[in-house]
C-alpha cells in the first residue's frame, strides 16, 4: 500500500521507495488508480496527440495500465528513489518529461544496450505517484516536470 503521507509531505524519494516495495500487482493497481484519476494520461504522455487515431489514447492507456507499463513505471521510480531527487517549481526549471525519460533510460543502461526503454507516460506517472509537480505542455503529450538537473550523480550526468 502506498504511504499517502510521503506524497502529501512532498517527499518523492520516500514515496518512490514506498512504491518500489509493492508487488507487481499492487504497483499495477496504483498505476490503474492513477489512470482512473487522470483520464488524459497514457503511455504516450498526457493529452491526446493530433497525429494519432481516435482510439490511440485508449490503447496507450491500456499499455500503461498493463504489466509492461508497471515495469516501466518501476524503472522510473527506481531512478527517482536513487538518483538524488531535487524538486523545483516548474515555473523555475524547464525539464520536459521527454528529456527526463531519456535520462532514466541512460541511467538504467549506461552502455546503451537498449534494455531500459520507458515511455513518456511512465515517467509522468512515476512523477504524479510521488508528488512531483507535472504541468502539461499545450499541444503536446509532453509535460514539464518539477525536477532539477544536477552536475553528476552516480553514473548519470542528470539527476532528478
Amino acid at each position: 500500500m502506498l504511504d499517502e503521507s510521503s506524497v502529501a509531505q512532498g517527499d518523492p524519494v520516500t514515496a518512490a521507495r514506498s512504491l518500489l516495495e509493492l508487488s507487481q500487482p499492487e504497483l499495477r493497481a496504483e498505476v490503474q488508480k492513477l489512470l482512473a484519476r487522470t483520464p488524459a494520461l497514457s503511455s504516450n504522455g498526457i493529452g491526446q496527440s493530433l497525429h494519432h487515431a481516435d482510439d490511440a489514447l485508449a490503447r496507450a492507456r491500456g499499455v500503461l495500465g498493463s504489466s509492461l507499463g508497471e515495469e516501466q513505471v518501476r524503472r522510473c521510480l527506481s531512478w527517482l528513489a536513487q538518483s538524488g531527487v531535487n524538486l523545483t517549481q516548474v515555473a523555475r526549471q524547464r525539464l520536459s518529461s521527454m528529456d527526463a525519460k531519456h535520462v532514466v533510460e541512460r541511467w538504467h543502461d549506461p552502455r546503451r544496450t537498449w534494455n531500459s526503454y520507458v515511455s513518456n507516460g511512465s515517467l509522468i506517472a512515476a512523477c504524479l505517484l510521488t508528488g512531483v509537480q507535472v504541468v502539461g505542455i499545450e499541444g503536446s503529450q509532453n509535460a514539464w516536470v518539477g525536477l532539477v538537473a544536477k552536475a553528476q550523480v552516480s553514473s548519470s550526468p542528470w539527476a532528478a
